[in-house]
């Protein structure tokens, strides 16, 4: 294992968590939108960075690390961006949710690469440098993935379907934890069944976001039948309606004939009769 300088360790560890706090951000302005300027997020990015990164130097303890990113998170949401309440606890939980399961992938996909052990991707060391790496991106993949997924439309799902983008991922983590610890505890366990467990748990979760996609354009497909609908009906209202206009314009016509007659005729009283009968009739109509 590669040793490093504690100064080199301690600034590497300094800006994995600038790269973090920032896919945070990311993350939040793909969703919401902010409410302060920009003067108050670079703050807001630069004082999380500065308490998460001395939680990380000062103390090895997970609970205490895994405590301040909550706060972290929770309070940036609420204070930056413009949401419901309701949405920004379900954005807050999403977010948690793919840093849980972001470092299992990662260290599952390492250890197919033999490139090391679950617990030495966890200690100082290259092994941990390569986790940090490998966990950024499959963060920054997640969360493009979340924004194409919300941001097309979907965000009022059925109440039974965001059960399930909440409880698949955790499945996923429990499944994927009990694989490594095999994979650890076992000399027997086999690469090639470690690779296709792995690969199975990422399919399914990727095929639930493609079923979401699915459905939304259903969603989408039923709303242009009905505006189909709404304009075939808006047809034949305005057919009709020009129908009617042209059957009214004859009708004015034939009477203008039959009025016109009466002045020929030097009928005149017949004809102020007639004019006061269109009269009352136009009054009817109007």
């Amino acid at each position: 294992m590669i040793e490093l300088p504690v100064l080199i360790e301690n600034i590497i560890e300094i800006v994995n968590v600038a790269i973090e706090m920032m896919l945070v951000f990311l993350y939040f302005s793909l969703l919401s939108k902010a409410k302060v300027n920009k003067a108050v997020l670079y703050l807001s990015y630069l004082l999380s960075t500065v308490i998460l990164s001395a939680t990380v130097l000062l103390t090895d303890n997970i609970l205490v690390y895994l405590i301040t990113t909550i706060i972290l998170i929770s309070s940036m949401s609420f204070i930056c961006y413009d949401d419901s309440i309701r949405h920004k606890i379900f954005w807050n939980i999403l977010f948690l949710l793919i840093i849980s399961i972001s470092e299992p992938i990662v260290i599952g996909l390492l250890c197919i690469a033999n490139m090391g052990t679950p617990d030495e991707f966890l200690e100082s060391g290259l092994g941990r440098y390569l986790g940090m790496v490998g966990t950024n991106i499959i963060y920054l993949w997640l969360i493009g993935l979340m924004h194409r997924i919300i941001n097309k439309k979907i965000r009022e799902l059925p109440i039974k379907y965001w059960i399930l983008i909440i409880v698949i991922p955790i499945i996923s983590i429990f499944l994927l934890q009990t694989m490594l610890d095999g994979f650890v505890g076992s000399n027997t366990y086999s690469y090639v069944s470690l690779g296709v467990s792995l690969a199975g748990i990422i399919f399914i979760n990727l095929a639930m976001f493609n079923f979401f996609e699915s459905f939304e354009d259903k969603i989408k497909l039923k709303y242009l039948e009905t505006i189909k609908q709404q304009e075939q009906e808006n047809y034949k209202l305005l057919t009709l309606s020009y129908k009617q206009v042209r059957e009214f314009k004859h009708d004015i016509e034939n009477q203008f004939l039959v009025l016109n007659d009466m002045l020929e005729n030097n009928d005149t009283d017949s004809a102020k009769e007639y004019l006061v009968k269109l009269s009352l009739f136009a009054r009817s109509i109007s």
